[in-house]
C-alpha cells in the first residue's frame, strides 16, 4: 500500500503558462534538496513534459509518480 507523510505544507503552486521556467528559482529560494514530481500517467506518456521538468530539476529530482489517472 502507498502511503505519504507530508512534513510542511506548499509554499507555492505554479500552474500555466511560463511555470517551467520559474521551477529551477522556486526550488533554490525554497532550499529545496528533494523534489517529487507527481503527475498523470497519460501526461507523462503523452509529452515530453514531465521529461523537460526532471531535467530543469537536476540534482533535487528524486523521483516521478505517474500512477494516477
Amino acid at each position: 500500500m502507498f502511503s505519504l507523510s507530508q512534513a510542511s505544507p506548499a509554499q507555492r503552486v505554479l500552474l500555466g503558462p511560463g511555470a517551467l521556467a520559474e521551477l529551477r528559482f522556486e526550488v533554490d529560494r525554497a532550499e529545496l534538496s528533494r523534489v517529487v514530481l507527481v503527475t498523470s500517467a497519460t501526461l507523462s506518456a503523452a509529452s515530453g513534459l514531465v521529461q523537460a521538468t526532471e531535467a530543469m530539476l537536476q540534482g533535487s529530482h528524486q523521483a516521478t509518480f505517474s500512477g494516477s489517472g
